[in-house]
């Protein structure tokens, strides 16, 4: 996709001389600065996880990406920068731009910061609706969100169940019951000790009836 057509870019007027291209082979990593300056990236083709690194090695998954999706936006207009890692779950191509430029481009254009807003606020509602739901339903419910947020072409790797049931709010037992449901019912069949198969339309189809 040409990046200069994205409605952020577009609206803020970015030429393609103030945009750097980078591309990411499969599980490659790395930051959301270039030359030591923060960006706002855009994901041309393939997808990307985000996630919020410390020095410990430990890392929270904040968001993952797809193609025509922004990420380095949510904190424009804050001071401190969160230190952020990129890995790509496929072959991805993005197109960066300096994120000092979007924010003075954002200033000195109303309705770029008119769309910028409504983005903030679409993208505020969606995490509260999340929040609901996580905090309403049961195990099952969370556990289902879970898989559905981190599966990828049909298939859910999950490499630390202790971390997950802490994440998910439950107990170790609770999950591997929960998982072993998830077996029964078919949406889940499992082919490795951490990976398995996921049937994403009997997942989808049982967190739309499940808000019924």
């Amino acid at each position: 996709m040409d990046p200069t057509q994205n409605w952020l870019f577009s609206l803020c007027h970015i030429s393609p001389s103030e945009i750097h291209i980078s591309t990411l082979a499969r599980g490659e990593r790395t930051s959301d600065q270039l030359d030591g300056k923060p960006q706002v990236a855009l994901v041309c083709d393939g997808s990307v996880r985000v996630s919020s690194g410390v020095a410990t090695g430990g890392a929270l998954l904040i968001n993952q990406v797809g193609k025509g999706g922004l990420f380095g936006v949510s904190n424009l207009f804050l001071e401190a920068n969160l230190p952020t890692t990129i890995q790509a779950r496929s072959k991805t191509t993005l197109a960066l731009v300096d994120k000092e430029l979007v924010r003075q481009r954002l200033l000195e254009q109303p309705k770029a910061m008119e769309a910028f807003a409504r983005f903030c606020n679409e993208k505020l509602q969606f995490l509260l609706g999340r929040l609901n739901s996580l905090s309403g339903p049961g195990a099952h419910r969370r556990l289902c969100l879970y898989i559905q947020d981190h599966q990828n072409q049909g298939k859910v790797v999950l490499r630390n169940k202790q971390a997950l049931s802490s994440v998910l709010g439950m107990s170790r037992a609770t999950l591997f019951r929960e998982l072993s449901n998830l077996e029964k019912s078919g949406i889940l069949k499992q082919e490795s000790p951490k990976t398995y198969a996921v049937d994403t339309t009997a997942l989808q189809n049982y967190l739309e009836e499940s808000t019924t």
